[in-house]
């Protein structure tokens, strides 16, 4: 029973982890966009556009 207790404790922590990082996430993605709005952040090249794309992919994956 204790395994399975401190696995779900596990779980539990894991999930907690993932909600914070999450809440990150969104607002740095929301200080991005604002930043991109004012014109302090510039996307010159496909390569820019592609980078950010697989940014937000492996941030996703977090």
């Amino acid at each position: 029973m204790e395994t399975f207790d401190y696995e779900v404790q596990q779980a539990l922590e894991k999930q907690k982890i993932a909600e914070e990082n999450n809440k990150i996430i969104r607002a740095a993605k929301a200080q991005w966009i604002s930043n991109f709005k004012a014109g302090q952040i510039k996307l010159n090249t496909v390569k820019d556009l592609k980078d950010l794309i697989e940014i937000e992919s492996q941030l996703k994956e977090l």
